[in-house]
């Protein structure tokens, strides 16, 4: 059974829950909250979104929340300020992945870190 958390409640790392996260898993463990794709926007047209989340040793990624980014520069320079901010504060980040849905952007973003980790050992291996 899911249930939405108080608008108190943090993640287990500290970062702060985001409405409409809803609660899965037999842990209770809260889900990336995902906000409904504009009526008019195209199904398979890529567009930019926020993903925050503390990404772990290994390519292993905890992600928090999931975000459309504002089409106005200045805007999303600004939205993605304040993310930093509070994702710092509970040792997490903030990446800009291009996909077409909020769940593409997801996977994206665990792809790149998988990526990143394999070429950093990959690197750090050399002689």
């Amino acid at each position: 059974m899911e249930s939405t958390p108080t608008d108190r409640e943090t993640t287990a790392c500290g970062f702060p829950v985001l409405p409409g996260a809803q609660r899965t898993g037999q842990d209770g463990g809260l889900a990336p909250e995902v906000p409904p794709r504009p009526a008019a926007a195209p199904q398979d047209q890529e567009r930019v979104y926020f993903v925050i989340g503390q990404w772990r040793g290994g390519g292993d990624v905890d992600i928090w929340h999931v975000e459309e980014a504002p089409a106005d520069p200045g805007e999303r320079s600004d939205r993605c300020d304040e993310h930093r901010e509070a994702a710092d504060d509970a040792f997490g980040s903030v990446e800009i992945v291009y996909a077409t849905s909020p769940e593409a952007a997801a996977e994206r973003a665990r792809r790149e870190a998988r990526a990143t980790s394999e070429r950093i050992h990959r690197e750090a291996d050399r002689p």
